[in-house]
């Protein structure tokens, strides 16, 4: 017995079958700039904020949410609920975070020495160094370079643009 498929299938399937490999990325335009480096066009796309170390203090409170940034470094803030209200806080990339022990949870108390940015940053705080209970994780040089400059962790959209502040 023979089976016989219409041609009419056999078309549909051809169709359907080839949609499949033309959906397919390949090269030609995309959101890159073909250059081979990363455009960030995350908060911060216009530059790295910048520490001013002249306008250092500290803030206290609790954590109300993490952050995770979509910039190409994989940087994380995070939301601290203070006695004065809320305000978004710059860590550095997730990597060094985890690299160096930090890690932190909604509710969890903490107490950060850092500076507002001298610049139009997307975080309200830049974290120096952030202790939570016994535990003190140093972020930032007592200029405010980020510690982990030099340690192939560097944002590549930060590269030639000031990542000796970067963060």
């Amino acid at each position: 017995m023979k089976v016989r498929i219409p041609f009419a299938t056999l078309a549909i399937a051809a169709v359907v079958a080839s949609s499949v490999v033309f959906a397919q990325g390949g090269p030609g335009a995309g959101a890159g700039s073909g250059t081979g480096q990363h455009n960030c066009q995350g908060r911060h796309a216009g530059g790295p904020p910048a520490y001013d170390r002249a306008a250092e203090t500290t803030v206290a409170g609790r954590v109300a949410e993490l952050l995770p940034q979509p910039c190409a470094c994989g940087g994380l803030h995070l939301r601290l609920t203070t006695a004065d209200g809320d305000i978004e806080v710059a860590l550095g990339p997730s990597q060094y975070l985890a690299d160096i022990g930090a890690a932190f949870l909604p509710q969890d108390e903490i107490r950060v020495i850092g500076a507002k940015p001298s610049n139009a940053a997307p975080a309200d705080f830049l974290a120096r160094s952030i202790s939570k209970g016994d535990a003190t994780f140093e972020l930032r040089d007592a200029e405010g370079k980020p510690r982990w400059a030099g340690a192939g962790m560097a944002c590549p959209m930060h590269k030639d643009r000031g990542a000796a502040n970067a963060g």
